[in-house]
């Protein structure tokens, strides 16, 4: 009965008659809600376009699938991305969480529809880069989404200010959008573009490790995205086997090349781990160790060493949990 209400006051709203092109993902919610013709065709029809692509194997298609990983990948960092501003992250999520009551709150059907469209965008743009979106986290891949978190904040404040009527609250966000704009370009833009972020490795400093400790004669290199620059001085550039890009190598290539070599380096940058197979990832992350990287240094490089007693003991690992199932 309440989304029957609903429809019956959107269609009588001439601002919201007007506008006939919305996102899909909000058609499919009115469709669903409102259960009405002018949101079901579309749905429809979209829906019999969309199998149809998948079903003539499209090679736009592959090339956009195989960026995308359908939840094995958890770049969370786009949380803070996109919620570090106007106010800390805290902050912020708390009022887009609270915001989701003023849905039920406000009668304006005009004012829902807004409401529904800058959360299913947002929405499904956390969903999406966190979780699917198979690329190294960067603001920029997202940055054409956060003007909308902007606005739904920007508009959220709007609206609690007016619901409550009360001066000294929004006497309080306008203080915080003051301050949290002036605060804007100096602190934002350097935690998320400065020297320390990973879309900045130093190379220099990791690769120099390898450079004094490499065995040309006994050690292989594993890379991805070798920066060869800083290698000129390696000499024998056939111990270098390309871990390729886009999880193309997969774990029985690797686990061959190891046990093939049985001691070497792995290198990979750390804006570029979602670009490595999950299995190979893991493994490495567990069996070797850990020279350069995350949780060492800030050098962006993800740098291991491994031996034939680490690939051993990996084995004797296997066996044991094979033998406790």
């Amino acid at each position: 009965m309440y989304f029957l209400k609903l429809d019956t006051q959107a269609k009588s709203c001439h601002t919201f008659q007007r506008k006939k092109q919305v996102p899909i993902l909000l058609i499919l919610i009115l469709a669903n809600f409102l259960q009405t013709r002018k949101y079901i065709i579309p749905v429809i029809v979209g829906g019999v376009a969309i199998f149809a692509v998948f079903a003539t194997d499209n090679p736009i298609l592959r090339n956009v699938m195989g960026l995308t990983s359908f939840f094995e990948v958890k770049n969370v960092v786009y949380l803070d991305y996109l919620t570090a501003y106007p106010f800390a992250s805290v902050v912020n999520i708390t009022l887009l969480l609270t915001g989701l009551t003023l849905f039920f709150l406000i009668k304006n059907p005009t004012t829902k529809v807004k409401l529904l469209y800058l959360y299913v965008t947002v929405g499904f743009t956390l969903v999406f880069f966190i979780f699917v979106a198979n690329r190294y986290p960067a603001l920029k891949y997202a940055s054409h989404i956060f003007p909308i978190f902007i606005m739904l904040y920007i508009y959220l404040t709007v609206l609690f200010t007016r619901i409550s009527g009360k001066k000294w609250l929004t006497a309080i966000f306008a203080v915080l959008w003051i301050f949290s704009s002036l605060n804007f370009s100096s602190k934002y833009f350097d935690k998320n573009f400065g020297k320390t972020h990973p879309s900045f490795g130093n190379p220099s400093i990791a690769y120099q490790t390898l450079l004094d400790r490499f065995d040309p004669k006994n050690e292989v290199i594993l890379g991805q995205y070798l920066r060869t620059y800083y290698l000129r001085g390696l000499g024998n550039k056939d111990r270098i086997i390309n871990m390729r890009s886009h999880r193309e190598y997969s774990f029985p290539a690797f686990w061959k090349d190891i046990n093939e070599y049985g001691a070497g380096w792995v290198v990979i940058e750390t804006r570029k781990l979602p670009h490595m197979d999950t299995k190979v990832l893991k493994y490495i992350i567990k069996f070797f160790k850990k020279i350069h990287g995350t949780g060492i240094d800030h050098t962006n490089i993800e740098m291991f060493h491994f031996n034939r007693e680490m690939i051993d003991e990996s084995v004797r690992y296997f066996r044991s949990v094979k033998t406790t199932e």
